[in-house]
């Protein structure tokens, strides 16, 4: 699949459709959204024009209606969504960032554990870390 560019919220939320449920029709992402949002069929189609200039969805025609198919994996768009944020907000230095939140955010042990295991693990020697 293809490195993805950055995705906007909207954009975001129909991808998350189809990459949960992929190939879907326009109509068949639009009763999906129903739940969560008011849009009209017509801002459905909108968002998946864009998507499909961008290069970030693809759109063949079955049995006479359009489906379309996820062209970027969701992990890959995440990780280009964390780029952006770290470099928008925090000139891409991690420890600010994970700083401000830990300091606005109740953090159960159980994150607070996780976290430290993520991180002696990438501290690790058999991963090529530094060790503490």
């Amino acid at each position: 699949m293809k490195n993805p560019p950055t995705i906007p919220d909207a954009e975001w939320t129909v991808m998350e459709v189809l990459w949960d449920n992929a190939p879907l029709s326009a109509g068949e992402i639009h009763e999906r959204l129903q739940p969560r949002t008011t849009w009209h069929l017509k801002t459905v189609h909108t968002l998946l024009g864009r998507l499909v200039k961008k290069d970030v969805l693809r759109r063949e025609k079955v049995h006479g209606i359009y489906v379309f198919h996820p062209q970027v994996e969701r992990a890959a768009c995440l990780r280009k969504a964390s780029e952006t944020f770290l470099q928008r907000y925090f000139h891409a230095n991690m420890a600010p960032m994970l700083a401000n939140y830990l300091e606005i955010e109740d953090v159960s042990e159980e994150e607070l554990e996780t976290l430290r295991r993520l991180l002696d693990a990438k501290c690790s020697p058999e991963r090529g870390g530094d060790t503490p």
